[in-house]
């Protein structure tokens, strides 16, 4: 089952949909410009997500992301979802596609399920408000600038972290740095 190109494009009075989980696709701009639909569940079927599936969603402010076999989407899947703040990973999800949240600098709170074990390259790229994310201990992977300019994640002896991972060195012309107990990985694949 698809949701084609442009399905709902600019369905104003759009405010919640239940999609099956026999979903293989959600197609380019299939939900673009649906001003009040507020959250999303991607069900665990989907295989692929088309460019701007959910662009200009101004009033989407929640995701439900169950998908478990898409390995990666288009960086722009959410472009302009000005309300954007909280995304949940469902617990069967055990891979976080590259580009996810590529540039979405409105989310706040990331909240993944228990059996993460990958989180892909520019997962959370530039989530520039992010302030809060759970990594669960299954993860073992972290892809390349997976947490890139994530600025308002927490500092700690100028390392920035996600959750107990070390991700980033605030200042690089330090002598010294100290990490915190606990710290449960360094940089990225």
């Amino acid at each position: 089952t698809a949701i084609s190109n442009q399905l709902f494009y600019n369905a104003d009075n759009l405010q919640s949909i239940t999609l099956p989980n026999s979903v293989k696709l959600i197609g380019e701009s299939a939900f673009y410009d649906c001003n009040n639909l507020k959250s999303i569940t991607i069900p665990n079927g989907v295989v692929s997500i088309g460019n701007s599936a959910f662009g200009y969603c101004t009033a989407l402010d929640s995701i439900r992301y169950n998908a478990i076999n898409c390995p990666s989407v288009p960086s722009n899947i959410f472009d302009y979802c000005s309300n954007l703040n909280t995304v949940f990973i469902g617990d069967d999800v055990e891979i976080i596609p590259a580009n996810l949240l590529y540039d979405e600098d409105n989310v706040q709170k990331v909240i993944l399920g228990n059996n993460v074990t990958k989180i892909g390259e520019n997962a959370f790229w530039s989530c520039n408000n992010l302030t809060d994310i759970n990594i669960p201990v299954s993860v073992d992977s972290i892809g390349n600038r997976a947490f890139y300019d994530c600025s308002s994640l927490p500092v700690e002896n100028y390392i920035r972290y996600a959750d107990s991972y070390a991700i980033e060195l605030t200042d690089k012309n330090q002598t010294t740095y100290t990490l915190k107990e606990n710290t449960r990985f360094l940089g990225s694949e």
